[in-house]
């Protein structure tokens, strides 16, 4: 149960803020920030489809040579990734357009990383006659994630920029980032727990069958 609540809760922050949010606000974003219309913005959708494959090969690969403890400080560091698409100097303002495709890239490919791994480490940790039950709640608790998020974050867009002009598409970048951070807080009291991440010594896959082959 330990492990369902740490990937309940990263499914739910992920769908809400990352992948439902961020649909909802890009183009706005994009527009608002670089006055990108829809041919435009299409180089920004191709590479985030790029980066979303990155975190798609990454999240499929790398767990078999490094173990769940290693990654998890990994991807929870990687979060930080996000606040390079903020103008933290000038709230109203846009930050460079290669920077901010640069960070949004890699933000994006350790959200895809995270999701998967924790799609991974469910089906790892409950026994088999608990698989249907709680993968299923699972999705349920993703797709209730991804209906808030467009609501949830298109009005802090059009709330910021009421308040302030301008300001909406820092606002709502701000505001996308924070949902993934409650995850590594719900987790830490049990980072290095079995049921959830493991110990940091656990070997991993790789490491597992090289030790059975000698």
């Amino acid at each position: 149960y330990k492990a369902v609540a740490v990937c309940y809760t990263t499914g739910f922050c992920i769908c809400l803020g990352y992948i439902g949010g961020m649909e909802a606000v890009l183009a706005l974003t994009l527009k608002q920030r670089y006055n990108y219309g829809v041919q435009d913005s299409l180089p920004m959708w191709l590479a985030w489809a790029a980066s979303n494959l990155a975190g798609f090969v990454g999240g499929t690969s790398v767990p078999k040579f490094v173990n769940w403890a290693k990654l998890a400080v990994v991807w929870s560091a990687f979060r930080f990734f996000g606040l390079g698409m903020l103008n933290l100097f000038d709230w109203g303002a846009a930050p460079p357009l290669g920077s901010f495709l640069v960070f949004f890239m890699l933000y994006d490919a350790a959200m895809n990383f995270s999701y998967l791994a924790h799609l991974a480490i469910l089906g790892q940790r409950l026994p088999p006659q608990h698989q249907m039950k709680f993968q299923t709640g699972l999705v349920v608790i993703n797709l209730l994630g991804r209906a808030i998020g467009p609501v949830l974050f298109s009005g802090i867009y059009d709330a910021s920029n009421a308040a302030a002009a301008g300001t909406g598409s820092n606002t709502v970048l701000a505001a996308i980032w924070v949902p993934p951070r409650v995850p590594v807080l719900v987790a830490r009291p049990f980072f290095t727990d079995e049921q959830v991440y493991g110990a940091f010594s656990t070997p991993s896959a790789a490491e597992k069958a090289k030790a059975g082959s000698k």
